[in-house]
Parts: C-alpha cells; sequence; structure tokens
C-alpha cells in the first residue's frame, strides 16, 4: 500500500515540490483512515453483498450501498486498519443513487476518523481519489478523472468517470486536494463507465427514512423496495445516455415493485430520449396513477412536447408542475424561456432565473441563459462574463457557452483568446455557424488568411450568408 500511496501522490503533483508531496501524501492518509469495505450476511453466516463506504461522523454514521442490505441479517465493516465493526442499523436511504446512511457501533466510545464534505462541486477533467475496495485491481485506491458531467432529475449534476473497478467499489468515497469528500462513486457491473454522485446530495430531499435494525430489514417489504438498486441502475444506464439499457433494467425493476411511481417515471424519461412517445405517455400517466400529487410527470411531458414543437401544451405541463412543487428549478427555467418567447419583459425573466437559483445553485443552464440574454438584449460585459463563466465552470458541455465567452474577446479584439474559445466552441458542436463565422474573422484578423477562408466556407455552407461576402472579398 505505501508504494501505491507514492504513485498515486506523484501523479497527482506531476514533479510539484516536496512540500506538496507531503501534504497530498497526508490527505490520502487521512483520507484513508475514514474509508472502509462492508460485507453482509445470511442468518447462516455466508457473505451476501460487499460494497465500499466512508464515516461522516466520529461517532459511526456512515455511507454504503443500501441493495446488500436487502437479504442481511447482519453486517460488518472493516476498517483499512483491519479492525471490524458491527452495523447496527439502516437509518436512511436514497433510492435514485442506492446511497444509504447506516450506524456503526464503535468500541469502547472509539471515535472514528471522517470525510467532510467539499464546499465546492468538482469540475469536468478535475483528478480525484477514488478510496477503492482493497480487492479491486487498484488495491484500495486510484486516482480518477471526471470526464464528462451530466445533469438529471434527483440527482442533479453527476460526474462520469471512466475506471476498472468492480461493483465492491460502489460506495467509494471520492476525496479531492483537500482531502474533502467531493463525491460517491456508484456502477454497474463489468461497466468501464463510472457515475460520481455529488457530495451534495448527502443533503438532499429525497432521502426516505428507515431507521431499522438490519436483522429487521428483510421483514419489511416497503423499506426492501427503497434498497433495491434497480431505480439506481436506470438513472446510471441513463446518465451514461445508454437509454434502452435504462428501460430495460427499470422494467425488470417493474416486475418486481409495479408499484413504484418512481420507476414509471423514469422509464418513461428513457422511452422520451430514444423517441418511444407511446410507451413514454404511457408511463407517465401510470405514474400519475400511483401518486396523484407527483410533479414530475408534468415536467418530463413539458420537455417532450418542446420537442415535438408543442409549445402551449409543454408550457401547460410546466405550470403544472410549478404548481405542485414551485421550488422545482428545471420547471422554472424551461418556463421563463417561454415566457420570453410570448413577450414578457427581460426583468421578468432575469428575476424567474435569479429565483431558479435560489433553489438549484449547480444549475449551469441557469448562468447559461442568463448571460445569453444580456449579451442579446442589454449587452453588460461583466455580468456577461461572470454567467458565462460559471457556466463553463458547472457544464463545460452546454452548446453555446464558449461562443459567448468568445464574443467577448472578440469584441474587445483579443483575438487570440477569441480563436481558443472558438475552438472549444466547435469541439462540442462542429456546426456551431456563429463560432465559424467568427473564428474566422479572428483568424483573419491574425494573418491566418486561409484558416479564415475554410472557416466563412464552412459558416456559408450551414447557412452564414454573410461568410460569402467575406470569402468574396478577402479570399481567392
Amino acid at each position: 500500500m505505501q508504494i501505491l500511496k507514492f504513485l498515486v501522490c506523484f501523479a497527482l503533483v506531476n514533479l510539484a515540490t516536496d512540500a506538496i508531496s507531503q501534504n497530498l501524501l497526508e490527505v490520502i492518509n487521512k483520507s484513508e483512515e475514514a474509508a472502509f469495505d462492508i460485507r453482509t450476511f445470511s442468518s447462516s453466516g455466508q457473505v451476501i453483498g460487499q460494497a465500499s463506504g466512508f464515516f461522516i461522523s466520529s461517532d459511526g454514521l456512515a455511507i454504503t450501498m443500501g441493495d446488500i442490505f436487502q437479504e442481511a441479517d447482519s453486517a460488518l465493516v472493516r476498517t483499512r486498519n483491519g479492525k471490524d465493526y458491527l452495523v447496527s442499523r439502516v437509518l436512511s436511504t436514497h433510492p435514485q443513487t442506492n446511497m444509504t446512511l447506516i450506524k456503526v457501533e464503535p468500541f469502547k466510545n472509539r471515535r472514528f476518523d471522517f470525510l467532510n464534505p467539499s464546499k465546492t462541486t468538482f469540475l469536468e477533467n478535475e483528478e480525484l481519489l477514488a478510496l477503492t475496495h482493497p480487492d479491486d485491481p487498484e488495491s484500495g485506491a486510484s486516482l480518477s478523472k471526471i470526464d464528462l458531467i451530466r445533469y438529471s432529475p434527483f440527482v442533479s449534476r453527476s460526474g462520469i468517470a471512466e475506471s476498472v473497478v468492480g461493483s465492491k467499489s460502489n460506495g467509494s468515497a471520492l476525496v479531492n486536494r483537500r482531502g474533502e469528500l467531493s463525491g460517491v462513486l456508484w456502477s454497474i457491473d463489468n461497466h468501464k463507465k463510472k457515475v460520481v454522485y455529488n457530495a451534495y446530495l448527502l443533503n438532499d430531499t429525497n432521502w426516505v427514512t428507515v431507521n431499522t435494525l438490519v436483522r429487521d430489514l428483510k421483514y419489511k417489504s416497503n423499506v426492501v423496495l427503497k434498497l433495491n438498486s434497480g431505480l439506481s441502475q436506470g438513472i446510471a444506464f441513463l446518465l451514461c445516455d445508454e437509454n434502452v439499457e435504462a428501460a430495460k433494467v427499470l422494467s425488470r425493476y417493474l416486475r418486481v415493485y409495479p408499484n413504484d411511481d418512481f420507476g414509471f417515471l423514469i422509464r418513461g424519461w428513457a422511452r422520451v430520449c430514444y423517441n418511444n412517445m407511446v410507451g413514454s405517455r404511457s408511463d407517465f400517466d401510470e405514474a400519475l396513477r400511483l401518486n396523484a400529487k407527483a410533479y414530475l410527470p408534468y415536467y418530463f411531458r413539458g420537455l417532450a412536447e418542446l420537442d415535438e414543437k408543442k409549445l402551449a401544451s409543454a408550457k401547460t405541463n410546466f405550470e403544472i408542475c410549478i404548481a405542485r412543487n414551485s421550488h422545482y428549478a428545471p420547471a422554472i427555467i424551461e418556463m421563463a424561456k417561454l415566457r420570453l418567447k410570448e413577450g414578457v419583459s427581460l426583468n421578468y425573466v432575469l428575476q424567474t432565473f435569479d429565483l431558479a437559483l435560489r433553489y438549484d445553485t449547480l444549475n449551469a443552464e441557469v448562468y447559461y441563459e442568463r448571460a445569453r440574454l444580456l449579451n442579446t438584449y442589454a449587452y453588460n460585459e461583466s455580468k456577461i462574463r461572470s454567467n458565462i463563466n460559471k457556466a463553463i465552470y458547472l457544464n463545460p458541455n452546454l452548446i453555446g457557452v464558449f461562443t459567448i465567452r468568445g464574443m467577448l474577446s472578440f469584441s474587445n479584439k483579443n483575438y487570440s483568446d477569441a480563436i481558443k474559445d472558438f475552438n472549444m466552441a466547435l469541439d462540442k458542436d462542429p456546426n456551431d455557424v456563429h463560432a465559424l463565422y467568427n473564428r474566422g474573422i479572428s483568424n483573419y484578423n491574425m494573418g491566418l488568411s486561409s484558416r479564415a477562408c475554410a472557416d466563412w466556407f464552412k459558416a456559408g455552407q450551414l447557412g452564414e450568408f454573410k461568410a460569402y461576402d467575406y470569402l468574396s472579398r478577402y479570399c481567392k
């Protein structure tokens, strides 16, 4: 393990100073002491489930995966120093991620080392230290890079990372360079793409109280339902853009739990994503039949109606969603965008976006929309730059974010920085005609005539007819 610590530390600092290396080694040592692996047992003592976990308080409160408790009679956690502790109770669970809060009983009032949640969210391309299961290939620790940022109802802002670790590492803590809890690892068996759930979800409103002794869990069918991993697997497939697989997993889940409205809701959205509109409508209807007070079916219906250009129907669905949950930021954002098309004032829309941010501070789309509106209707460079930088920080994959920032540099005749942002925009969307057209002008002003002409030619083909003026004037 000491060799692994050295290699991980070396990879993180990449030839940094000895002082920084020592600090990171301290972070690894401290974080490792808060991690554990957990086993659940049948009444005969047979191991029936394994996962990873970590302490979040000194008195034994800890996070791990809930599905391993479904048939359990007892459970033990083993800390990295090889000591075993009994798990007494399952306190609460988060069905959409399978994260579960447990109580571990210490010996002789022992205090456990624990992780504090980070006050800042992880970034795309950020490397985090994953405290994985000791039996996995990295033997208890590995570097995981956040490859992609994704958003989804119930789980908000999540990350996608690639790793060879197996399901025993589900529930592993991912810590940043300050030694703070940044995310929780969750994966589907034998799937290289791993979902990294945000540490902010520890304070999410979707947690369900269980507060049951481990040995009594299997006798409570309503509790066992909440510990099933089918729902979280479906959401994980959705986050990985594997929508058909998500629907298949959720179909199997619903055969066992046909009265779970969440299951129908998520399967309905998976079906929308692969254009099974008939099936999706049926699922949303069933979700509402099972839970007449639900609000998310109306949000999903609204998104589906937007895709079909049925704006009036979409607006009605968003209105119902907001009436049932006035704090649901994604519906508030969509409603504001529709109202803008109807001609409401810019101030009204901006105030509505401010309201959405009050309820969801990690929603990158709000910052993007604010920047876009200010850029179009009320140019204010400092406010535009502040909002677009925040949008890029939270989700650099939003189409158009780098184009807006590139235009700010372009307006200031900072063509080198403009080209960098236009390049990023075109990496995300090769047909971004505004980025092509303005990169062409930037290239020309930098003396790169051949590149400029190539950009204008493609922009013209995509419908930006002003590009042909530049082609005829400056290109052979």
